[in-house]
């Protein structure tokens, strides 16, 4: 199983890396647009919307959405509602398994999906469109990947004491304590190396240390959700991680996160 997640993870970040560095800016934005529809699809089949009318609806929902909040919606407001959505989802994961009937109800696990989902395609598209942009998505992509790959190998070294048992019993304190440093380490190392605006240190540091905590965040939503649901993988796209929102989870959250971060240190407007 792990050689089957490396060589897929391998595999992914080759194509994510010639997408960004290599390709023109219209390419990233068919894929975002195509990764976000195939994570809506997954969230509609976790909460138990199966037929092909309700998932394509979904869909079409979700399209709408993104459209009207990337014509429409001032960035700063699109912001506050979507980091408000996500304080909400990070209480309703610590609070776990009190609420569970409350994300069970279908109307409520619809519109959650609906607008993180949506928050997530937003949070890149609008990064991909600015000055530098790819070095942006660069940066937000090697902090999720560097917390992910931390936490998964600090927790298997030295992983005892679990993080949050009710949600997710393989994740640990130490485990996401080695994602929060790999974040900060991958954090400097991008500032100091990629084409981007000067961070002071302390800038650095909190856009790693805010990102990867909204990373974990993003990951412990989806698996209280399928929890919630008794699912166990939301797809079966990528052999070794399931489904494309397995994927993404810990980005649903970040993406919105990291940008918010960018404008509240001013060095995106």
């Amino acid at each position: 199983m792990l050689k089957q997640r490396i060589i897929t993870g391998l595999i992914l970040i080759a194509v994510v890396l010639a997408v960004i560095l290599a390709l023109p800016s219209a390419v990233f934005t068919i894929l975002c647009r195509l990764v976000v529809f195939l994570a809506a699809w997954e969230w509609a089949g976790i909460i138990g919307f199966g037929a092909l009318w309700q998932r394509f609806t979904y869909l079409l929902a979700v399209a709408l959405l993104l459209h009207l909040c990337l014509q429409w919606l001032p960035e700063i407001m699109a912001l506050k509602i979507y980091v408000a959505a996500w304080i909400l989802a990070s209480l309703s994961v610590l609070r776990f398994p009190q609420g569970k009937s409350l994300w069970q109800h279908p109307l409520v696990a619809l519109l959650s999906g609906l607008v993180l989902i949506t928050g997530a395609g937003y949070a890149c598209l609008h990064l991909r469109a600015w000055p530098l942009g790819q070095w942006w998505i660069l940066q937000l992509l090697l902090l999720v990947w560097a917390s992910d790959i931390g936490a998964y190998f600090a927790g298997r070294a030295w992983g005892k004491k679990t993080l949050a048992p009710q949600v997710s019993p393989s994740k640990t304190q130490l485990g996401a304590l080695g994602g929060f440093l790999s974040a900060c380490l991958v954090g400097f190392l991008t500032a100091h190396y990629f084409p981007l605006p000067a961070q002071p240190w302390f800038a650095i540091l909190g856009l790693s240390a805010f990102t990867n905590v909204a990373a974990v965040i993003g990951d412990l939503f989806e698996s209280m959700i399928k929890r919630c649901y008794g699912v166990k993988d939301s797809g079966y796209w990528l052999p070794g991680h399931g489904g494309i929102l397995d994927r993404i989870d810990a980005l649903l959250a970040a993406a919105p996160i990291f940008l918010a971060c960018l404008w509240g240190l001013g060095f995106i407007k």
